[in-house]
């Protein structure tokens, strides 16, 4: 049984509560999914169909301008409605998509179908003209720049949101849908950044994401501000916003703990991304129970704070990349997750740098010699120091420069045939290396927000014999500077 409440439902049963919430909220994923990336085997195939726009259908009316240019309200593609004065994901050139606010829609007198949009800008696009500029987590920047586009350049509906909704869409919805979106209150314009309304823009109130925060929280009716009264936890009102949890995402029909989920949306998006080879090495995977090696989720009370834009140091620790710090940016920050761009791994399917989300707290594996601080994340600060001048000597901790990224080694000796060669052994990856010591920096674990320094292990050569029963034979890759 179940009584209207507002512009809401409340459930008397809690099974057919979330039932019915994850019904609706299986319809809002499916909105905001863009058409590219609703199925991975469907991406070819849209490819092909934008050189014809015939899958697109005005809906509504017309009226026609002095130009003779009908004009319409709306278009239909792929089961989705793209009205005027909505927020649009845009293919853009060279595999960077933007989001774009549309102005007027219309078709030509020979009769192609266009569309004026308002583009939006993220912190990287204006960062060169803004070094000092601080953005928000999910921010994105509305201009006055206005664009004509063919409208088989849309690809799927977003969603901006002013801070306070956007704040609320974070806490409430699940986290598959609060990640896809984006927060506005600042317009970018004449090389500067100054306060905008974006509520005040036509067509905000008609976001479907908005509709469906008023389905969770229906009372008071002026607004989504102050649904729920503290301490009040079991009126109806609290009872609906209880239908999803911030740790929680969507599947299918249902609503499950992301952790139970392995992570699922994480998984999907990096797939719809059409990533390839490159980041078979930068998976996601479920936190196990056990020991330190089994790479736990961390609690709040040892998160470092990560904040967008800042440069960070990622840890690898699947097979092949074992023990390889990543140098990345951070482009987007939630509570257990981060979207990071890599700055030496290239996207092989969209030929930029490569963009990931990735668990923001987890503990590293144990290494192999036991020479690493216990607790250390597998994320950091990216390190400052000059080792310029280091001198090292046997059992010494070293990050050495090597296929695009820095791999935790340890100093077993010296090359002879080269003054300024070391010999090295990286644990993760068992394997022995000759390389340049200009490629070699000290190395540190990051712990308790400050770096500690490593204890060097004199008696490596010892350990590493118990270890191993014997040296293995491998060939020697060459040293590479990459």
């Amino acid at each position: 049984m179940s009584v209207a409440s507002g512009g809401g439902l409340i459930f008397a049963d809690s099974n057919q509560q979330r039932m019915a919430s994850a019904q609706h909220l299986k319809h809002l994923l499916f909105l905001m999914t863009r058409f590219s990336q609703r199925s991975s085997s469907m991406i070819p195939l849209l490819r092909q169909l934008m050189a014809n726009d015939s899958e697109t259908v005005w809906f509504g009316g017309a009226w026609i301008c002095s130009k003779q240019l009908k004009h319409y309200t709306a278009f239909c593609r792929n089961g989705t409605k793209i009205p005027v004065h909505s927020v649009v994901w845009i293919f853009g050139g060279g595999g960077k998509d933007y989001l774009g606010y549309v102005e007027d829609m219309y078709e030509t007198l020979q009769e192609e179908k266009m569309v004026r949009v308002r583009r939006f800008l993220f912190p990287e696009d204006i960062q060169h003209l803004m070094p000092k500029l601080c953005s928000d987590s999910g921010e994105v920047f509305i201009t006055s720049t206005e664009e004509q586009l063919s409208a088989k350049e849309i690809d799927g509906l977003a969603s901006v949101l002013a801070p306070s909704h956007f704040k609320k869409c974070d806490e409430a919805l699940p986290l598959n849908l609060s990640l896809k979106i984006f927060m506005c209150h600042r317009e970018f314009k004449s090389n500067s950044v100054s306060t905008f309304n974006i509520t005040e823009l036509c067509g905000y109130s008609a976001q479907p994401v908005l509709s469906t925060l008023k389905y969770f929280f229906p009372e008071p009716s002026d607004g989504l501000e102050n649904s729920t009264q503290e301490g009040d936890d079991c009126s109806p009102q609290n009872q609906a916003t209880k239908t999803c949890k911030r740790n929680e995402i969507l599947i299918g029909d249902q609503i499950v703990s992301e952790v139970d989920a392995d992570l699922h949306d994480v998984a999907k998006d990096n797939q719809a991304a059409k990533r390839g080879p490159a980041n078979q090495c930068l998976k996601i995977k479920q936190a196990k129970k056990g020991p330190v090696q089994d790479n736990p989720l961390i609690g709040p009370q040892n998160q470092m704070l990560s904040r967008v834009n800042e440069n960070i140091e990622l840890l690898c620790q699947d097979s092949g990349m074992r023990g390889c710090w990543s140098r990345c940016k951070i482009l987007r920050s939630s509570t257990k997750l981060l979207k990071v761009q890599y700055y030496d791994v290239i996207d092989v399917g969209g030929g930029g740098k490569l963009e990931e989300w990735v668990v923001a707290h987890r503990e590293a594996a144990a290494d192999r010699l036991g020479v690493r601080c216990a607790g250390r994340l597998t994320v950091r600060p990216l390190p400052s120091w000059d080792s310029s001048d280091a001198r090292f000597e046997v059992g010494a901790s070293v990050d050495v420069w090597w296929c695009h990224g820095w791999w935790e080694s340890v100093v077993l000796g010296f090359d002879t045939s080269a003054e300024t060669n070391l010999q090295v052994y990286f644990p993760g990856e068992n394997k022995f290396m000759s390389v340049d010591r200009r490629n070699v920096r000290c190395s540190k674990d990051w712990i308790d927000e400050k770096w500690v320094d490593i204890t060097t292990k004199h008696d490596i050569l010892a350990v590493l014999t118990s270890c191993l029963n014997s040296m293995p034979s491998v060939s020697v890759p060459e040293s590479s500077g990459d």
